[in-house]
């Protein structure tokens, strides 16, 4: 009813086997316990590609590297009318499609069944996802030599009914559909990426997280899938060969490039995930960290209950309003709003932002 994605039984052909129980990443929960071998900060030297990724592009060359083995990718990506799936990808011209943030649930239903077929195929499987999602293709597939497992670090995965109702407004303050979208667009660099939505009248948006309506909603945590509150796969507890994630605080590693680019935590959890990972080093600029430094400069993993919001009440809202109607009454654009989005915007624009940043450094 809040329009997220769940599992349902056929009772019907249902024999009480209790698979579906033990494989389930959730029910089944047990800490992996697994100690990771390794971990990097790395940005991708090809610009184009980490100006178009989250980060700094780590995930684009581990994913090269198994189609350089006659192998597939499987990872979210937007289908045609702008909802999240999990789809495949076989050229590295293919792989775009997996680059920036997707901050809202991903439609299963076939990735499955597609990495199934493949491995009877004997080829090379790369799947990426969340970690809940990783660790229940893990289950699902305990001894595959040929799978490479890589999750992301999740904040949480909203309803997407939140972003039909988004998307929905946008077009209607625009007066057209949309051409494009883009979570984490880096127009004014990585430590301030912006919405970016390209329409089919040639018109441009993009604006940040204090004025964009939907980045505003994913960011107060109150419309999380219920499940994320209590998340069992936060902090060491990692389900992939390799876990990549944000790296925020890299000035400080002479290695890596300073132009707010963007650059990437790498965690190695296992021997494939090492051997895989290993071979991209030529690929990155690079700096190989302490485990227990990744974790300590990055500790904004979890999230909390919100109590400022009757969820109830806004979901019986996001079924019965359009899209602007609801977005206006939950996440007014107020002149506040409008002042402080055009002044950070505005610094950014003219590097004043980073110069204070710089001062404030040095001066530490």
């Amino acid at each position: 009813s809040d329009g997220f994605l769940y599992p349902a039984i056929d009772k019907k052909k249902c024999r009480n086997c209790g698979m579906c129980s033990k494989i389930c990443p959730i029910q089944s929960f047990a800490e992996n316990n697994n100690n990771a071998i390794a971990a990097y900060i790395v940005q991708n030297k090809n610009e184009e590609i980490r100006r178009e990724s989250t980060s700094g592009g780590a995930f684009t060359s581990i994913a090269e590297q198994i189609i350089r083995e006659n192998g597939i990718v499987i990872g979210a990506a937007f289908n045609d009318e702008y909802s999240v799936c999990h789809m495949p990808a076989e050229t590295s011209d293919s792989l775009g499609k997996f680059r920036n943030s997707k901050y809202v649930q991903s439609d299963m239903t076939l990735a499955i069944n597609i990495v199934e077929k493949e491995l009877a195929n004997g080829r090379y499987v790369l799947f990426s996802g969340t970690p809940c999602q990783v660790e229940a293709v893990r289950k699902r597939f305990p001894t595959e030599e040929k799978l490479l497992l890589v999750d992301v670090m999740c904040r949480e995965v909203i309803s997407p009914v939140l972003l039909k109702k988004y998307i929905e407004a946008q077009e209607e303050r625009m007066k057209s559909s949309i051409s494009s979208l883009t979570f984490r667009d880096k127009h004014y660099g990585y430590h301030y990426s912006v919405m970016n939505i390209v329409f089919k009248n040639a018109r441009h948006y993009r604006k940040g997280l204090y004025y964009d309506q939907y980045l505003r909603a994913f960011f107060s945590d109150n419309f999380a899938r219920p499940s994320c509150y209590s998340c069992p796969f936060r902090e060491s507890n990692r389900t992939g060969d390799i876990t990549i994630w944000d790296a925020w605080n890299t000035k400080i590693y002479e290695e890596l490039k300073q132009d707010d680019g963007g650059a990437t935590n790498v965690l190695i959890n296992t021997e494939k995930g090492e051997r895989f990972f290993k071979i991209c080093l030529a690929d990155f600029y690079y700096t190989e960290v302490h485990i227990a430094d990744i974790y300590s400069k990055n500790q904004n993993y979890g999230i909390r209950p919100q109590i400022d919001l009757d969820r109830s009440i806004f979901f019986h809202d996001a079924r019965s309003m359009g899209g602007r109607e609801l977005y206006d009454k939950y996440f007014p654009i107020t002149p506040y709003i409008r002042i402080r989005s055009w002044t950070k915007a505005f610094m950014y624009k003219t590097h004043l932002y980073q110069s204070i940043q710089k001062i404030l450094l040095d001066k530490n």
